[in-house]
């Protein structure tokens, strides 16, 4: 039987030279071998003898598959005391190559500008945390690996890894407020009316920056808007 590919033959054989010839294309990630017979007769003309042999042709991989990430791109979100070394993602587990043998075999590398923030083994393609994190200096990083494989000539494959590096809550608010305040007798036109707005800081930056006020031990004169920070009288002050 003679191997057929979408319905015509993949080899033919000149019957009088015996030279098998490729008639198709043939893919070794598709079938790796073909075997079929081929039978020999003579031309005698009141009893031919013949006789068959069983010919099995070996596909050699050839490097025509880039390696494949799972995925273009990974997100990750980091905390900035994440410590040194931690392992971001294991690229090696991502990546798949269709070819054989040492076209299969590939390594990991990191397309430059590389950030020194990280790493990547280049046998394993895990990606480490190679520098301390900080949401104030660069709060997002973009990493661009690739898997190369060692075929000849190499192809590689392409992902991109990105890191959210998020802010740990490592300042103390500070209040700015003079330690005593004078106050003056009021009318009801300003109660309920801002009359000193707080001055407060904090070094961190996002939610964690976020200050909100509350008032305690005033006696229920005074009250603070707890984002505004103003403080206001709650009800008509008498010095009397």
């Amino acid at each position: 039987m003679v191997p057929l590919l979408n319905g015509r033959p993949i080899f033919s054989i000149d019957p009088d030279s015996g030279w098998i010839v490729l008639e198709q294309s043939v893919d070794y990630e598709s079938q790796k071998s073909y075997t079929f017979n081929v039978t020999a007769t003579d031309r005698h003309r009141v009893r031919p003898q013949s006789t068959m042999t069983m010919i099995t042709v070996t596909v050699t991989d050839v490097n025509d598959n880039n390696p494949m990430f799972s995925s273009p791109s990974y997100s990750f979100d980091l905390s900035e005391n994440t410590t040194l070394g931690h392992l971001v993602i294991n690229l090696g587990n991502e990546v798949n190559d269709s070819d054989s043998g040492v076209n299969k075999a590939f390594t990991f590398h990191l397309y430059p500008p590389i950030d020194p923030a990280f790493r990547i083994e280049s046998a394993t393609g895990r990606l480490l945390l190679n520098q301390t994190l900080s949401r104030k200096t660069k709060p997002n990083h973009v990493v661009d690996v690739y898997a190369e494989d060692m075929g000849n000539p190499p192809l590689r494959g392409n992902a991109t890894v990105y890191i959210t590096v998020l802010e740990i809550n490592d300042f103390v608010p500070q209040i700015n407020i003079p330690a005593s305040l004078d106050f003056f007798e009021t009318n009801g036109t300003m109660v309920n009316a801002s009359f000193y707005f707080v001055n407060v800081t904090d070094g961190d930056g996002g939610p964690s920056g976020n200050v909100t006020l509350t008032i305690s031990g005033a006696g229920g004169l005074f009250g603070v808007e707890p984002y505004g920070h103003g403080l206001y009288y709650t009800r008509v002050l008498d010095y009397e």
